[in-house]
C-alpha cells in the first residue's frame, strides 16, 4: 500500500494522504518529524492499518476533509480540542446535511487517527475521548426494494444486456457487496456436487463460497461465454468494472425500471433485499446472517421488518397465552382436587 507524503497542511490542496510516500515516513519517531507534517505523518501511520482500499480510501476522505476544516479556521489538528470536534460534527449535521451513519463513521475514523496519535506520543490526550457520537438508527437506512420492484429492475437489466442482468441477479439473488461481485474472475466458478459454486474475497480479504442461483449461473454464462480466465465485469475496453460504473448503471436501469426514487438506488439496496426478501421468506436469521457474512446477528436483524409487526404472533400476547392458559390448567387442577 503507498503511504502519504509528509505535507504542509496549511498549504493546501494537500497531496492525497493514501499515495506516494517514502518507508521513513513509518519508521522516523514522530518527534523528529516536522511539526507542519507531523498530522499528515500520523494520517500515514494510521492508514498503513488497514488492507482494504475501499476502507482506506473511504478514511482517507474522512481526513482531508477534517484537516480542510482546519485548515480554514488556522488550526493546528495535532492542538485541537474536543469542542473543535463537536463543532465541526455540529456543521456537517446542519451545513452539510450528512447522515448520521456517515457522520457516525466520521467520528470513527477521527477516534482511530487520535488513538494512533497518542500511540506515537505525538499529544497526550485525544479530544475524541467522551466525544458523543449520534446514534446510528436500529434498521437500516438504505433504500430497499419489494418484491414487485425488484422484479421489474431484473426485467429492465435483461433490456440493458448481459452485463446489467448479470450485475444485477448476482446481487439481487446471493446478497453480495459490490467490491465482492466485481472482484469476481471467471476462475472463481465451480460446482460442488449439484450446487454452482462461487469463491469470492469476502471483507477482510477472506475468501470464502457462496452459492449461485440457477437464474444467476445462467446469467452469468451469458456474461461470460467461452472465457476461460479474466474478470466476470468488464468495461468495453477490457478492464475490470469499477463500483462508480456498476452504481450509474444501477441506478440508470432503476430508472429504466420505473422505480419511484430511482436516484437513491445504489448497490447496496440489491443486497438490502437480498437480506429483507430472505427473512420475509422465513429463512432463520443464523442463516441470513451466515449468507451476508454480518459478524453479529444485530447487523442483519437491522433488515428484518417483520420485527416491527405487531400482530397476534407479538411476544407480549404470547407470553399472556402461556400465563393465562398457565392459570386455567391449575384452576382446572384445584376443581379436580375439590371433587
Amino acid at each position: 500500500m503507498s503511504l502519504p507524503t509528509p505535507v504542509t497542511l496549511s498549504a493546501p490542496p494537500a497531496p492525497p494522504l493514501g499515495h506516494a510516500a517514502a518507508d521513513n515516513v513509518l519508521l522516523v519517531p514522530i518527534d523528529r518529524v516536522p511539526e507542519a507534517s507531523r498530522p499528515a505523518v500520523l494520517a500515514a501511520r494510521f492508514l498503513v492499518q488497514y488492507s482494504k482500499p475501499h476502507t482506506i480510501a473511504a478514511y482517507e476522505r474522512d481526513l482531508r476533509g477534517w484537516f480542510a476544516w482546519c485548515v480554514e479556521r488556522a488550526l493546528d489538528p495535532l492542538a485541537v480540542c474536543r469542542s473543535h470536534i463537536d463543532l465541526y460534527v455540529n456543521e456537517l449535521r446542519t451545513v452539510h446535511g450528512a447522515s448520521t451513519a456517515t457522520i457516525a463513521r466520521k467520528c470513527s475514523t477521527l477516534s482511530g487517527y487520535y488513538r494512533t496519535a497518542v500511540v506515537e506520543d505525538a499529544i497526550a490526550v485525544s479530544p475524541t475521548v467522551h466525544l458523543r457520537r449520534p446514534k446510528v438508527p436500529q434498521d437500516s437506512q438504505t433504500l430497499g426494494l419489494d418484491e414487485d420492484e425488484v422484479t421489474a429492475l431484473l426485467d429492465a437489466a435483461r433490456q440493458r444486456g448481459p452485463r446489467a442482468h448479470a450485475l444485477m441477479v448476482l446481487l439481487a439473488h446471493d446478497g453480495l457487496r459490490i467490491s465482492e461481485a466485481l472482484g469476481l474472475d471467471v476462475e472463481d466458478f465451480s460446482r460442488r456436487g449439484k450446487h454452482r459454486i462461487a469463491t469470492i474475497t469476502r471483507k477482510g480479504g477472506a475468501r470464502k463460497s457462496v452459492v449461485l442461483t440457477t437464474p444467476t449461473w445462467e446469467a452469468l454464462g451469458e456474461l461470460v461465454g467461452d472465457r476461460v480466465t479474466g474478470p466476470v465485469f468488464m468495461t468495453s475496453r477490457g478492464g475490470r468494472l469499477d463500483r462508480r460504473a456498476a452504481g450509474r448503471l444501477i441506478k440508470k436501469t432503476a430508472v429504466d425500471a420505473g422505480i419511484e426514487d430511482a436516484d437513491k438506488i445504489s448497490p447496496h439496496s440489491l443486497r438490502h433485499t437480498f437480506i429483507t426478501l430472505a427473512l420475509e421468506a422465513g429463512v432463520p436469521l443464523h442463516r441470513v446472517q451466515d449468507a451476508a457474512d454480518h459478524a453479529d446477528p444485530r447487523t442483519t436483524q437491522r433488515y428484518n421488518k417483520e420485527r416491527f409487526r405487531i400482530d397476534d404472533t407479538h411476544a407480549s400476547y404470547a407470553v399472556e397465552r402461556m400465563l393465562r392458559d398457565r392459570e386455567a390448567a391449575a384452576n382446572r387442577n384445584d376443581e379436580d382436587s375439590a371433587s
